[in-house]
């Protein structure tokens, strides 16, 4: 196995209520990297993040997350070994949605614990100095003992991003319309992912039809139209030629880059 191999997949295919939603997937993100995926027309990225994190079961194909394999998990010889091996994948893989919301019942600080306490209780010392420098990054200290109902929702998305990071999960998969909120919240958040990135603490993988939303984060963009994958663009590229509000753009782009000399 590629020891700078982060997370793959091979021969994915999904299904939706609908029919069948992405086949024949094949795609490889490096550790360190960050990878935006857009779609070409109607699509279910949200249903693919969650396959893709491990939350939902694809109907075909394997993933492997930091070297766990979904085949693996699915195979286990019991209940327990099954088990180990779903919660191993879990604290591999953070998966930051719109709908993850927080506990009103909870303070911030207490909302960004909740996965830590769960999984290994720690003393509380060892919580707090877990959870106070995310706070401290993500410019929520002054809100840490309010509870979320009332706060703006960028605060909240704050919180929610500190959550999914508290056990330092190697992977990150992020839904990027979490990313549609105030300016001032979206600039502190792509700055604490981007440090997280740089310091090599993470490897990101975003979905959203929106390239917009992608463009100021990743480095490679993976396409896909008709339930299939097209190819993959460079981000800085990207952001030189595609034409906003122009999702088909995007293949005339792909056609152009496919076609030119080597």
């Amino acid at each position: 196995m590629d020891a700078d191999l982060a997370f793959s997949v091979q021969g994915l295919a999904t299904r939706s209520a609908a029919g069948v939603s992405f086949r024949d997937l094949v795609f490889q993100v490096r550790r360190g990297e960050a990878v935006g995926i857009t779609a070409i027309g109607a699509a279910d990225l949200s249903g693919l993040l969650a396959v893709l994190a491990g939350f939902e079961k694809p109907d075909a194909g394997e993933i492997r997350w930091d070297g766990l394999s979904s085949v693996h998990i699915e195979t286990a010889s019991s209940p327990r070994l099954r088990y180990r091996l779903e919660r191993e994948q879990r604290l591999k893989a953070g998966f930051l949605t719109v709908a993850a919301n927080l506990l009103n019942n909870l303070s911030l600080f207490d909302n960004i614990a909740l996965p830590l306490r769960y999984h290994f209780n720690p003393p509380s010392a060892a919580v707090t100095r877990r959870v106070g420098p995310l706070m401290e990054t993500l410019r929520l200290s002054e809100d840490a003992f309010r509870r979320p109902a009332g706060l703006p929702r960028g605060v909240r998305r704050s919180a929610q991003l500190a959550r999914a990071m508290v056990m330092e999960p190697p992977l990150l998969f992020l839904d990027g319309r979490f990313l549609d909120t105030d300016p001032v919240s979206v600039s502190t958040m792509i700055a604490a992912l981007k440090n997280w990135l740089a310091e090599g603490k993470l490897t990101l993988v975003a979905s959203a039809h929106d390239v917009s939303l992608l463009l100021t984060l990743v480095t490679r963009l993976l396409v896909l139209h008709d339930g299939k994958l097209q190819g993959s663009l460079g981000a800085a590229d990207l952001a030189r030629t595609y034409r906003s509000n122009d999702p088909g753009s995007l293949l005339g782009i792909l056609e152009a880059k496919q076609s030119a000399p080597p």
